[in-house]
């Protein structure tokens, strides 16, 4: 069925493949757990994105990636929209999906705004991964948060 989605899409399934270890990878160097991946996390998103041929494939990956990481890293909102907010386990676990869709689109903004950047302006891989970490950098600091938290 999804990749059913993918053909009719036109979307290439790279970004998937590219995406969720990304997201596993940063969501897991965060508390509860160590800071074991921080410095490479978005290094196989970024080489995605480098050699992405279209704009939408650069926005799925990044869309996943951070669908990925704001899960796991936020799955406590179920929780607590369960147990204090006394709502149906099935309307918490939407708010979390809902939460999930939007919180961090600033990697999302960031990745397409380098890619279409490179589109208009080719460039080698090391001067469009400075690119994306200064774009990433700005996104993060400039896109509005309920829960702020820095992308290391």
């Amino acid at each position: 069925m999804l990749e059913r989605f993918f053909q009719k899409c036109q979307i290439d399934k790279k970004a998937l493949i590219w995406g969720l270890p990304t997201g596993i990878l940063f969501s897991t160097s965060y508390p509860p757990f160590p800071a074991w991946a921080l410095f490479f996390a978005f290094a196989p998103l970024w080489i995605y994105w480098y050699r992405a041929p279209k704009l939408r494939d650069i926005f799925v990956s990044g869309f996943i990636t951070q669908f990925t990481f704001t899960f796991i890293g936020f799955n406590w909102i179920a929780h607590t929209a369960t147990e204090y907010g006394h709502l149906p386990r099935i309307l918490s676990v939407l708010i979390l999906i809902g939460f999930c869709l939007f919180a961090s689109l600033n990697l999302v903004i960031a990745g397409v705004l380098a890619g279409f950047l490179k589109k208009k302006w080719p460039m080698e891989p090391l001067r469009f991964f400075f690119l994306v970490a200064i774009l990433s950098g700005f996104a993060d600091r400039f896109y509005p948060m309920i829960f702020p938290w820095n992308s290391g």
